[in-house]
């Protein structure tokens, strides 16, 4: 007899379940929205056009600091080709010199919402030679990247809200590194 309520009472404790499943909430297969006329479709970043600066002057450049111990290198930023545009890039003409004076120049831009970066141009002669397809890269600490890292971590980018530094205040940095912002305002 009691092999024959065991089935019965298995039932009868399932059955509440059965009956409170029946009217969830959830659905398992979702049915497409085509009546909704409220919701928006996100924006998505699209890059602005690129118009490359004069080419950079010989004198005049903004030199910044990268902890790079033993470098050989000497980094700096032509001041009248650091913009930020309205895709929010910051773009920068960069000037790489080593001790016997060899230069590499540089067309770059920027993204700190993405902490990536892209080469528009190389510079040789006093002209630039713009790239074909450029592509953006994340950004990397490496020992041949560490300069770009460093733009962005200290000078270029505010990183705690993801967005770049206005000109004026990206320089300053570069001039007086080491210096918090609050530190800036005082001067």
């Amino acid at each position: 007899m009691f092999q024959t309520l065991r089935p019965l009472l298995a039932l009868a404790l399932m059955l509440p379940t059965w009956l409170a499943a029946k009217d969830r909430p959830f659905v398992d297969e979702p049915r497409p929205m085509t009546d909704r006329t409220d919701i928006e479709e996100p924006e998505y970043w699209k890059e602005g056009r690129i118009h490359l600066p004069p080419y950079p002057p010989k004198e005049g450049l903004q030199p910044f600091q990268v902890d790079a111990p033993g470098s050989v290198f000497h980094y700096a930023i032509d001041p009248g080709s650091l913009s930020i545009g309205a895709d929010g890039v910051v773009r920068y003409a960069l000037v790489i010199e080593s001790n016997s004076g060899a230069r590499n120049v540089s067309y770059e831009g920027m993204r700190c919402d993405a902490q990536a970066y892209k080469t528009y141009a190389y510079g040789n002669g006093g002209r630039w030679t713009p790239l074909k397809a450029p592509e953006w890269h994340p950004l990397s600490d490496t020992a041949g990247e560490r300069y770009r890292y460093q733009l962005y971590t200290f000078y270029l980018c505010d990183t705690d809200a993801h967005k770049p530094y206005p000109p004026r205040q990206a320089l300053q940095r570069m001039r007086r590194p080491g210096v918090t912002d609050d530190d800036n305002s005082l001067l």
